[in-house]
């Protein structure tokens, strides 16, 4: 599961505003059966590689966390609306 659930829900949440934003939901689905993605998605961590592929405006909301820029975790609290599930429609 790539960073798209939270690049949409910030995109959102900063413009809709504080107070409408605190409605806002985004619910993340997959058909991988490893349900790895959760994993991913709950503890926001992603490769540089991946970062670098998110809008310049929002690239803020993630800190680096290993010395040789390799990974980023996303910025506590402002992604706690993305919920993730597994789906296979």
């Amino acid at each position: 599961m790539g960073l798209e659930p939270y690049s949409l829900a910030i995109i959102f949440a900063e413009n809709m505003g504080h107070f409408a934003s605190k409605n806002l939901r985004v619910d993340a689905t997959d058909i991988d059966k490893s349900n790895l993605f959760g994993k991913i998605i709950a503890d926001g961590i992603y490769p540089e590689e991946q970062v670098k592929r998110i809008p310049k405006e929002i690239e803020y909301l993630f800190n680096q966390v290993t010395n040789d820029g390799q990974l980023f975790r996303k910025v506590e609290g402002r992604m706690s609306n993305v919920k993730c599930r597994r789906l296979n429609v």
